[in-house]
């Protein structure tokens, strides 16, 4: 099992408008998370693996929990530099600067049938 698999999405408790998560392998913690949780639909407004833990799987392994966990995903205005990791991850540009990841939609401009 690989180090990134380990990890735990623990919230921290922290009183503001948003949900936090510390993302935590063992009793240490190398990233944070601010989303918002809204029933199965989640928001992640920022998500920040710590310099000396990038590059290990981290950043996939918080975004397969959330998937294992919320029907939709939105990852908020997404910078360009951090646009391969979301399409990487399976997620599509709403065309507001926006990804999002919701299982069974499919890519604007398909020629699938669904």
């Amino acid at each position: 099992m690989s180090e990134a698999s380990q990890i735990a999405l623990r919230t921290d408790g922290q009183v503001s408008d948003y949900d936090w998560f510390n993302v935590q392998r063992g009793d240490r913690r190398v990233g944070k998370v601010r989303a918002l949780v809204e029933n199965d639909r989640v928001t992640i407004y920022s998500m920040t693996i710590f310099p000396e833990y990038q590059g290990h799987g981290y950043g996939e392994a918080v975004v397969e929990r959330f998937k294992a966990a919320y029907q939709t995903i939105v990852a908020d205005r997404v910078r360009p530099p951090a646009r391969g990791f979301w399409e990487h991850e399976g997620f599509l540009q709403d065309g507001l600067g926006n990804y999002v990841y919701a299982p069974g939609t499919r890519r604007q401009g398909s020629d699938a049938e669904g």
